[in-house]
């Protein structure tokens, strides 16, 4: 039987869909939480579900893939509690002056790497394509040609931007 598609796994999945619902609920029917923590759990929870509902490919045996998503669904959790953890220093922290800890930094880094996967198996590869371009070009637009070239983008800069702000990853697209 493969990994992901036993009657607990499948029991455990549901459960996890179940529970972001009735966060959600909890959240409209008594008061939004602080929006930094509640799209840090909205979306960290919908990327799990993703590498645990959607495999990485569909040419891998099953067990393989699941050998693969269930480590990326971990990941997402442990990212999402070190948010929770870190809540009250992240959004006390000054934006792109604020001191970022080398778990910021990895997870950081780790986060938008998640997303763009989880956005190529939702979505295919042109969401994910069109977005490394502009994250090439963020960080290696100094290097372009005249009418193009732009100031550069430290990569820690633009994993604080990313990361630890509620202005791109935690921003619109989530709240």
């Amino acid at each position: 039987m493969a990994l992901l598609e036993s009657r607990t796994a499948k029991w455990l999945i549901g459960a996890l869909a179940v529970a972001l619902s009735g966060f959600h609920l909890w959240a409209g029917a008594f008061g939004a939480f602080e929006s930094m923590l509640q799209r840090t759990v909205h979306l960290m929870t919908l990327l799990a579900l993703c590498f645990l509902t959607v495999p990485c490919s569909r040419r891998l045996p099953r067990r393989l893939a699941g050998a693969i998503d269930i480590p990326l669904a971990l990941l997402t959790f442990a990212i999402d509690l070190y948010l929770i953890v870190e809540h009250e220093r992240i959004v006390r922290r000054e934006w792109y002056y604020g001191p970022m800890t080398t778990l910021d930094v990895v997870f950081g880094a780790l986060t938008i790497l998640l997303v763009l996967e989880a956005a190529r198996r939702m979505t295919g590869w042109p969401l994910p394509i069109i977005a490394s371009v502009f994250v090439f070009y963020a960080l290696f637009g100094d290097h372009f040609p005249a009418p193009l070239t732009i100031r550069r983008t430290h990569p820690l800069t633009f994993i604080d931007h990313m990361f630890l702000t509620p202005q791109a990853i935690f921003g619109t697209p989530t709240g």
